[in-house]
């Protein structure tokens, strides 16, 4: 039997934001031999432009469309897409809004409500971080210093609008001014400057915030013999091409940076997994929250004593987690071997027995 997904894929043409006339519905079928479950599973956005609950994912949650494209918002028919008819009519959603709190029109303030009713929020990240009296975004002193303004790069990271840092060019709560690490200018000098220059970043006594904030060194070492400026082990940077250390300090994206014993996977760190292999409640994250095992490495199991791993003590004892899931694993089996949804149930089947006589005895196996 083949699994298969209900999709609707437009064959026709009608008014920017509604579903066009289609024979059936507009019903398709989309295999699960394709990536694009993969995409629907893990970060909610279907692949064919879908959205909201009347287009719902394979768990039957509503999709969404992806906040960082231009086709950020849902339509009240059910399609991601730009500009009014998808974002600001009644019944649309601008998925911007929700993941980041800021409007897609530049407005902000409790005059200019999201979508779920919360203040409008500027990007502290953009050139306009601060929001004015009047509830327009921008980074002259008429939106950041006035009274009434709301200086969000302040708020959320820390950074001044005039582009000082440092103790003597302190914070609105009498903190230390920083520099916005995602920036341009990310190091603050001697003499409280937010740059980018040898001057800012490498000289003694200048601070390089992308060091701090994110962990991430400028020459792309890490590990504990490359320590940041407070002393931390250096780290790589998940949503770069270089996300994995090697065991020298290397950051890179091949086996020999992602996969080798005690390399460190930064992507599967974002993910809830530590980088000392210990998992489980006894372990927690930073948040709080028990730390996982890394689905797709070679150790996606925790044992009962807190440790990942792989074999019988790790994924099949009582109180062991294989944080692989069935259902996960056998889609992406189905899909990396291009086979259908029996044969993969009789691979994966059989990966689990193996597991199982790994711990037999010798007399019985």
């Amino acid at each position: 039997m083949q699994l298969e997904l209900r999709t609707f894929s437009p064959t026709g043409s009608g008014p920017a934001g509604v579903a066009p006339d289609l024979p059936n519905g507009g019903a398709t079928t989309r295999s699960l031999d394709s990536p694009d479950a993969v995409e629907e599973l893990e970060r909610g956005v279907r692949s064919d432009g879908r959205c909201g609950h009347q287009n719902p994912l394979k768990n039957g949650q509503p999709s969404k469309c992806d906040p960082d494209s231009e086709s950020s918002c849902c339509s009240k028919y059910g399609w991601c897409g730009s500009g009014d008819l998808y974002c600001s009519c009644d019944g649309c959603i601008d998925y911007r809004d929700l993941e980041r709190g800021v409007r897609s029109d530049g407005r902000c303030g409790s005059y200019f409500p999201l979508t779920n009713g919360q203040p409008g929020k500027c990007d502290p990240y953009s050139g306009g971080p601060c929001c004015s009296t009047d509830g327009w975004c921008g980074n002259t002193p008429y939106h950041c210093t006035c009274d009434g303004c709301i200086d969000y790069g302040e708020l959320e990271l820390g950074v001044r609008a005039d582009g000082r840092c440092g103790s003597h060019y302190p914070l609105a709560n009498g903190q230390p001014g920083k520099c916005n690490p995602y920036s341009g200018g990310p190091c603050c000098s001697t003499d409280g400057w937010c740059g980018n220059s040898p001057y800012h970043c490498t000289c003694d006594g200048c601070i390089d915030y992308s060091d701090l904030e994110r962990g991430v060194r400028a020459d792309g070492r890490c590990g504990s013999q490359y320590p940041l400026a407070n002393g931390q082990p250096g780290k790589c940077d998940p949503d770069s091409g270089g996300p994995c250390c090697s065991t020298d300090g290397w950051c890179g994206n091949t086996p020999y940076h992602c996969t080798c014993y005690r390399c460190i996977d930064y992507r599967d760190l974002e993910q809830g997994v530590r980088d000392d292999g210990r998992c489980g409640y006894e372990y927690p994250q930073d948040n709080g929250q028990p730390s996982k095992c890394a689905p797709y490495s070679e150790s996606p199991c925790c044992s009962w004593y807190g440790w990942c791993g792989s074999g019988h003590d790790f994924c099949s004892c009582s109180g062991c987690v294989d944080f692989r899931g069935k259902k996960l694993k056998l889609l992406k089996f189905i899909i990396v071997n291009n086979v259908n949804y029996n044969i993969a149930t009789c691979f994966i089947l059989k990966e689990d027995i193996n597991i199982l006589m790994e711990t037999l005895p010798s007399s019985l196996s």
